[in-house]
């Protein structure tokens, strides 16, 4: 965790002295003693179908913001942490998008799939972090920021892994399982053929109802039917 929290300090604070340094160019100085906000806008998941562990993650940024204040970790500027809840859906992310460039928030954050926000990102000239991502918001680099691997390249490594500590004759059999959506087995497409010529069989994937089913049986039986590992 100290790893990852060093990381995301230095984008954070990377990111902010660049976009303070463009108005210090052209704009008097303020006072010494003034403390100057910045608002980054996140686009938070409380409500809908993935709320309860979403919550989580949006408890630790708010309490990492904090923190982030208390060291002062930007003399004599506070960055304000503002963020909507988009209950999981595209038409509350749109609407939080535009609602943070009339704020004239100069950061974003989002969770899920960012691939919307690219034209408007490039015309409003706003970076993105994102925390959950496929290939295409970031190939080829624009206005997409992470500090993670893509879906498909974690899926690749993964496989990698089970090749490694595989002892059967046979290849491994695998079965991709998560919703009928953009954040589903479709994230991993992009690495089929490579991990398959690996040697890992990949089998159809299973596909199921929304982010948190209730019930995942028939899939995981069909799964089993096909001899899944």
């Amino acid at each position: 965790m100290t790893r990852w929290r060093k990381r995301k300090t230095a984008i954070l604070i990377t990111t902010l002295i660049a976009l303070l340094l463009i108005p210090a160019c052209g704009t008097p100085s303020t006072s010494p003693t003034e403390e100057r906000v910045v608002p980054i806008g996140g686009m938070v998941m409380l409500t809908g179908a993935v709320g309860g562990p979403c919550s989580f993650a949006f408890n630790s940024m708010s309490d990492y913001f904090d923190y982030f204040n208390e060291q002062d970790s930007i003399p004599g500027v506070d960055v304000e942490f503002a963020w909507i809840d988009t209950g999981t859906a595209e038409p509350q992310s749109i609407s939080a998008y535009h609602r943070f460039v009339q704020m004239d928030t100069p950061i974003m954050l989002t969770i899920p799939d960012s691939n919307i926000f690219l034209p408007w990102l490039e015309r409003d000239e706003i970076p993105m972090l994102v925390m959950s991502l496929v290939g295409d918001p970031i190939y080829p680099p624009g206005w997409i920021y992470t500090i993670y691997p893509t879906w498909a390249e974690s899926f690749a490594v993964w496989c990698q892994w089970v090749l490694d500590n595989w002892e059967e004759d046979r290849p491994p059999r695998v079965t991709l399982m998560g919703p009928d959506s953009t954040s589903g087995p479709v994230v991993f497409e992009v690495a089929s053929d490579y991990v398959t010529d690996l040697g890992v069989e990949l089998l159809p994937p299973e596909y199921v109802a929304g982010y948190a089913p209730l019930d995942t049986s028939t899939q995981l039986l069909r799964a089993h039917d096909r001899g899944t590992d």
